[in-house]
Parts: C-alpha cells; sequence; structure tokens
C-alpha cells in the first residue's frame, strides 16, 4: 500500500474518531499501524479508542518508542499510573473489608448489615 494510501486511512480513522465513531475508527487505525508500525499519530489516537488500560498503555508506549519527547504520550501514561493506583487501593480496602467480615464471623461478632 502506498503512503499516501496509508495517510488516506489515518485521516479516516481519525475523522471517525472525532465523529465519535469508535469502532470504525479504532479499524482504520489499526490498520494503519498493521502497515506502519511508526505511525505516531495513529498509535496516539488508538490509545484513546481501545477499551483495556493494558492496550491503552501499549498504544502509549509505542508512541514514545517512536518519539520520547510526545507529551501527550507521556500525560497519557501518567494518567495510566494515577488511575491503577486508584484501583489498587480500592482492591485493598475491598480485600481488608472482606477479611475483617470473615473474622467477624468466624469469632461469632454480630454480622454488619450491607
Amino acid at each position: 500500500m502506498s503512503e499516501s494510501q496509508v495517510a488516506e486511512l489515518l485521516r479516516r480513522g481519525i475523522a471517525a474518531a472525532k465523529a465519535g465513531n469508535s469502532k470504525e475508527a479504532e479499524s482504520l487505525l489499526m490498520q494503519v499501524v498493521d502497515l506502519d508500525e511508526h505511525n505516531e499519530q495513529a498509535w496516539l489516537w488508538l490509545s484513546g479508542l481501545v477499551e483495556s488500560m493494558d492496550d491503552r498503555r501499549t498504544c502509549l508506549e509505542n508512541v514514545l518508542a517512536i518519539n520520547p519527547a510526545n507529551t501527550h504520550a507521556q500525560a497519557g501514561l501518567r494518567w495510566l499510573a494515577q488511575q491503577q493506583e486508584k484501583r489498587d487501593i480500592l482492591i485493598i480496602d475491598m480485600l481488608e473489608c472482606l477479611l475483617q467480615r470473615v473474622g467477624d464471623y468466624f469469632h461469632g461478632k454480630p454480622k454488619l448489615s450491607s
């Protein structure tokens, strides 16, 4: 595929993303990175379209592998790290609560209402 055809796929993918057509945009941008794995813009746009945090991280890391100075990708990775930290704290809190309830149950303490 020619460079101009890849550029057209990129243009269409970005336009679909801006229009809110996430699935179409993701499909078009995946085609771009399949054809040109060094396409910084395609990876950056994909990072906002993929569903999993791991996939977002991969996209942003790919951007930074291409251009370590990309401030959008740097900010995106910082945001992902903050979200992971919040999830980790929530999980720890939930586990502590669960362990407390299990301990109370086995020690015959009254159950707390949910």
